[in-house]
């Protein structure tokens, strides 16, 4: 019944905080992908050295139980068009339906 709002750049997935405050399933969101994969421009590569820099010691995104990835390559992130935002982020929830389902039955 709240809403929860980490602090980004303090803990910018607080996984570990929610399950300390009792979550039985986590779910995340990874919206900086470029933190994963190899980048393919000036920009990727600009936003791997930012979220690196969020990563401390591993990646945070593997203590989610479930973990969503919208496919944003390619995407302009200086002119960004937040349909075909919202459109990926779809496509990858859906995916992710049957896990959510299992860990839930």
């Amino acid at each position: 019944g709240r809403v929860l709002c980490d602090g980004f750049a303090s803990n910018n997935v607080p996984i570990q905080i929610l399950r300390d405050m009792g979550a039985d399933v986590v779910l995340a969101v990874n919206l900086m992908p470029m933190a994963r994969r190899m980048p393919s421009n000036l920009m990727g590569a600009g936003g791997s050295v930012v979220s690196a820099g969020f990563m401390q010691a591993g990646d945070p995104l593997d203590l989610a139980d479930i973990l969503i990835e919208p496919d944003l390559a390619e995407i302009d992130y200086i002119f960004p068009r937040a349909d075909d935002r919202l459109a990926r982020g779809r496509t990858a929830t859906r995916s992710i339906l049957p896990q959510l389902e299992a860990l839930l039955a």
